[in-house]
């Protein structure tokens, strides 16, 4: 069995694997740090925390219908990792926290950054889940 033929099959589960290692590291780094996130931050976890939860129905149920639902959050927290990089990169404005960084470093874009990743590979094992449901021979 190829790489690919695993990623189709497996594409679902895969999904709801990326979404809880990122809710959990989520929770894990809320709780290391105490400060208060920004509301770009925040913005991120409400449109991740659902994910875990939909994908999980939908492996429960053998659902494909399941993007309908996770797709518009998975594409959406993209967009709002996006903008909050574009935010603290370019525009120098003051919306990113202490929270988005790593103390003593240089790194000022790591959460953005891992939940623009986050986000983008829910969104390919979704298309995945799509796409071999769309190609696999109706019975």
């Amino acid at each position: 069995m190829t790489i690919m033929k695993i990623f189709y099959k497996y594409s679902l589960l895969f999904a709801w694997l990326v979404s809880v290692f990122a809710t959990l590291g989520s929770f894990v780094f809320g709780e290391m740090r105490p400060e208060l996130i920004c509301s770009l931050c925040w913005y991120q976890r409400v449109l991740m925390f659902p994910l875990p939860i939909i994908l999980f129905l939908g492996l429960y149920r053998k659902s494909h219908e399941v993007i309908l639902y996770s797709a518009p959050l998975a594409f959406l927290g993209a967009c709002v990792a996006v903008y909050h990089l574009i935010s603290m990169q370019f525009w120098q404005l003051n919306l990113a926290c202490r929270a988005c960084s790593l103390p003593g470093t240089r790194l000022k874009v790591l959460l953005p950054i891992a939940s623009f990743i986050a986000f983008s590979l829910i969104l390919m094992f979704l298309y995945l889940n799509y796409k071999s449901k769309k190609d696999s021979p109706k019975k």
